[in-house]
């Protein structure tokens, strides 16, 4: 039979309970495990459980929504507590604490930890929730009385336990019913609970999401960060924050200037978290963990890998590290890959640079881009494609940080490899707008015209002809400096491409039969049949199919001479095209059907998209509009995915003109007006024309007839400017 305690002193007037907090009304994302624990802590006559994770992931919150879930209200009444363990520096001010909550006053010289443990015998069914309890569990002197508190607590089989604590391992010496690390929200629950707090942006344009989404994904959709995120972002766009987040990282995220709480400073929660680790006593946890912020998609296959990478560093004893910081959630796995959360990582970085040992880091990627980013495209390609670009984001993030602290030759050959391929996958010049410093000072003459020759190549696969012409005809002077003659030719023939791209015809045959020559007398068959495919085309967008088929079939010829597997590809794209203009559909469809299979094997993207948008233009001409459309999207996907514009506006342009053929004129209007401006952005005068004439023939579809008149003189004078004759005349 229970027993109530005997009140043996009043309470004096400073002794009143704290007050006993709400659950927050801006909570999202963790309703299965607040329902999942309730029904825990409803159903069993004691339960114990711990919320673990890092600073700032929610813990209280869900606790406190544990607390308030009407099946524990129902179970356990108002013998509900919150114990705040914040200011609780011993096991026995703890105990203090939960006396004062529960209303049991202290009786002068009785062991404070056994008048808790009676008062709990005593109580009726009690749920206790010690909040923050590391806090007091990491006071090492004292752990011991900390462990028999909880014991103590434990042994009053009514009386239910629940602590939030930071890390990912609970006290042991309690057999706990449950104990759970949250994860970070999903990105759906992030965006609610930012617009909970900030719902100016609820209606902003498809701009304001898309950068609202990226400054979510830079928060890793933390909690704490993306409260604090909403609260100062109010009043200011998206691309204003995310412009100062890349400036400012986590000193942005506060909402007090002077003295903030861990609840108005991301930095201060973060600081509490390596104040649980201790960081003066574990100096090398914190060099490891530095180390490994370096890289934002954290270290893949890290059990096999780190050993490797920390041979002959003094962070021998890295398995005892990687505990620690696991324990205190500092960093944590994911499968096989060890990773450190966005806000931490880029407070570790500010405060907490690595040291030399960051060396090391370097050269296991180095190596990994020399094994990996040089491989051509072939059979092989996808497989290496799939290595390198799990690893891109912690590649770019090693190049940025030696170009800071350890600029070098050899890194300009790794920015010009990882470049390289990039050109054949997702085109960018982010790291060569990096290097390009790099390379003026302390690169050899031959890295510095490399560089400007990639650079030109990705800025011609972005479809930005005119820079790409300056780039590349800066990089072709700097090869004749040297005498490069490969590098002179290779510079010529991407502007040919250039000057094709831009229907300037006859500039491009003539400078592509020179180059073509250069590459012979040098004896390089590969440019020379590179060249020679470029000029097929050329004479193939000028009708001349004959000669066209011809000189393709020629270059076609050289590829499987060599083993050209990617040329032979694109000689076929080609020769199907020229089908189709010759209305020879099923064997243009046979063909560019190969040369799709041809485009995947090898892992080219382009290429395969640019078959996929040409399949897609026969069904459409065969007025098999569904089908059509289908091929045409998923080409435009497959074209934006790698940032080629000028792909995707074309299959705008032919979606537009489905739309026009099945009499959806305004639709079809909205698409082929959006096609021209990408057209006009880009300077593809030929694309501008056709958009132009196909709005002027839905113009006078609507019976517009002055507004048509207009769009087909200014789609005629567009394609008597390229010389393209048909098409004006199609216009008059």
């Amino acid at each position: 039979m229970r027993t109530s305690v005997t009140i043996m002193i009043c309470r004096p007037p400073d002794a009143i309970p704290p007050s006993q907090p709400v659950a927050p009304e801006i909570f999202f994302g963790r309703d299965d495990i607040v329902f999942d624990c309730a029904s825990l802590v409803a159903r069993n006559e004691q339960t114990k459980l711990a919320i673990l994770g890092t600073g700032g992931i929610g813990k209280t919150s869900t606790a406190l929504h544990i607390l308030h879930h009407q099946d524990v209200v129902d179970r356990y009444d108002n013998h509900r507590y919150f114990v705040g363990c914040d200011a609780a520096t011993s096991a026995e001010s703890l105990a203090t604490l939960i006396l004062q909550i529960i209303q049991v006053p202290s009786v002068a010289g009785e062991n404070i930890l056994t008048l808790l443990h009676r008062a709990l015998l005593a109580a009726p069914l009690t749920l206790l929730l010690l909040d923050n309890f590391e806090t007091v569990w990491d006071v090492s002197s004292g752990r011991d009385i900390v462990l028999d508190l909880l014991q103590k607590i434990g042994n009053a089989r009514h009386v239910s336990l629940m602590i939030t604590m930071r890390g990912t391992v609970p006290p042991a010496g309690i057999i706990w019913t449950r104990f759970k690390s949250l994860p970070p929200l999903s990105p759906p629950d992030a965006k609610s609970m930012f617009l909970a707090i900030n719902p100016s942006l609820d209606s902003g344009g498809c701009e304001d999401e898309q950068y609202l989404d990226m400054l979510l994904g830079e928060m890793d959709h933390i909690p704490l960060a993306v409260r604090l995120l909403a609260q100062v972002c109010i009043g200011f766009s998206p691309q204003y924050m995310l412009t100062r987040w890349r400036e400012e990282r986590t000193a942005m995220l506060r909402t007090h200037e002077a003295t903030p709480g861990k609840l108005e400073s991301i930095e201060v929660s973060i600081s509490l978290s390596l104040a649980t680790l201790d960081i003066t006593r574990n100096p090398d946890a914190v060099e490891l963990l530095s180390m490994l912020c370096q890289l934002p998609d954290g270290l893949q296959q890290w059990e096999e890998r780190l050993p490797l990478i920390l041979t002959g560093s003094g962070l021998q004893n890295f398995r005892h590290l990687v505990h620690l910081l696991n324990k205190t959630a500092l960093l944590y796995t994911m499968g096989s890959t060890l990773k450190v959360l966005s806000p931490i990582r880029h407070f570790i970085n500010h405060h907490h640079r690595a040291s030399s040992d960051i060396r090391r880091l370097e050269n296991y990627f180095w190596d990994l881009v020399d094994r990996y980013a040089t491989a051509p495209l072939g059979p092989d390609f996808p497989r290496t494609r799939a290595i390198m670009e799990a690893e891109m984001g912690n590649i770019r993030s090693l190049i940025r940080n030696a170009v800071q602290t350890g600029p070098s030759a050899d890194l300009v050959d790794i920015v010009l490899e990882v470049s390289d391929f990039l050109l054949h996958t997702v085109p960018s010049t982010e790291l060569l707008d990096n290097i390009m410093v790099v390379a003026k000072q302390i690169g050899s003459p031959i890295q510095q015209a490399r560089v400007s020759q990639c650079m030109g190549s990705i800025l011609h696969r972005q479809a930005k002809y005119t820079e790409a012409s300056d780039t590349l005809t800066g990089a072709r002077r700097q090869f004749l400096e040297i005498g490069d003659v490969l590098g002179v030719a290779q510079c010529s023939q991407t502007l040919g491409d250039i000057l094709r791209m831009q229907a300037k015809y006859p500039e491009a045959s003539d400078t592509l039969t020179k180059t073509r020559s250069q590459f012979l007398e040098i004896g390089n068959i590969l440019g020379a049949a590179h060249c020679s495919k470029t000029l097929g085309d050329i004479l193939r967008m000028q009708a001349k199919y004959t000669e066209a088929s011809d000189t393709l079939t020629e270059a076609r010829k050289q590829f499987l001479e060599i083993g050209d597997v990617l040329g032979v590809a694109q000689c076929l794209q080609t020769l199907g095209g020229i089908l189709c203009m010759q209305a020879k559909y099923p064997e243009a469809s046979d063909t560019l059907t190969e040369a799709r299979r041809q485009f995947l094997v090898s892992g080219d993207v382009l290429g395969t998209a640019q078959c996929s948008q040409s399949l897609g233009d026969i069904l459409r001409i065969r007025a098999k509009y569904p089908e059509a459309s289908n091929a045409l999207t998923e080409a435009r996907s497959q074209f934006l995915e790698i940032g080629n514009i000028l792909g995707a506006a074309y299959c705008s342009k032919s979606l537009g003109d489905i739309l026009y053929l099945q009499s959806k004129y305004i639709e079809a209007s909205t698409s082929l007006t959006e096609a021209r401006k990408q057209f006009l952005a880009i300077g593809d005068v030929l694309g501008t024309a056709q958009c132009s004439q196909n709005l002027g023939d839905i113009l006078r579809m609507q019976a517009k007839y002055l507004e048509a008149f207009n769009a087909l003189t200014e789609a005629r004078e567009q394609f008597l400017e390229i010389g393209d004759v048909f098409g004006a005349a199609q216009c008059s």
